[in-house]
């Protein structure tokens, strides 16, 4: 017997895939979110299998286990500090990375093969850097200094581009705007762009665009 499901979550999107940035932190997206029915859960632990050379993450709605690091939640998905545990296990990460995210049935962790990687430093993108770093701005510029390798013209195209682009990403326009004048402020910049963009806005408008559409 035939036995049909119904398809409830349409528009949503989902994923197996995680990314270690080279900013000692595990950015997982809103479509790997989805997958793991992650939501809610606002702490995690953290394991590592030395003979494996794999990373384990166990999600938790509260900070009562021993070693749980708070997540930084985004519109985005959530970013999970853990330099600390990458420089304590001398895990690299000199260049970000992603990895297909698969749950241990043994163990129940989330578990990621630090030996498999799919990408290696968004090779494929010229610009990644540019990319990279917005993606930083974005989801975890809260947690500290904004990256130091942007210069100051392309910190002020990723504040523009966070704020044209909130409709498209489903993001708070307030919280971008806020977010958008202090990035200008911090380049030095203080009038707004003018309209249209120009070539190099247009540039990195579109690779942060496509970075957002092909990895989440």
């Amino acid at each position: 017997m035939t036995t049909f499901e119904k398809f409830q979550k349409p528009g949503e999107r989902f994923s197996k895939k995680i990314s270690l940035w080279k900013q000692g932190a595990i950015h997982i997206s809103k479509g790997t979110m989805n997958f793991f029915s992650l939501q809610g859960l606002d702490f995690c632990t953290l394991y590592f299998d030395r003979n494996g050379n794999k990373v384990g993450l166990q999600f938790l709605g509260s900070a009562d286990v021993e070693g749980a690091v708070k997540l930084s939640y985004r519109d985005v998905g959530a970013v999970i500090p853990c330099k600390s545990f990458l420089d304590y296990y001398q895990i690299n990460y000199s260049a970000s990375r992603q990895y297909l995210l698969e749950q241990d049935t043994e163990t129940g962790l989330l578990v990621f093969d630090l030996g498999a990687p799919l990408t290696d430093g968004y090779a494929e993108h010229p610009e990644g850097q540019i990319v990279e770093d917005a993606m930083f701005v974005l989801c975890a510029g809260g947690q500290g200094e904004l990256p130091g390798s942007l210069t100051a013209d392309e910190l002020a195209l990723v504040g523009r581009w966070l704020f044209e682009t909130a409709a498209h990403l489903n993001l708070d326009r307030h919280a971008l705007q806020a977010r958008y004048r202090s990035l200008l402020a911090h380049a030095g910049k203080n009038e707004p762009w003018a309209s249209p963009l120009s070539p190099l806005e247009k540039k990195v408008y579109d690779l942060l665009r496509d970075h957002f559409e092909t990895y989440e």
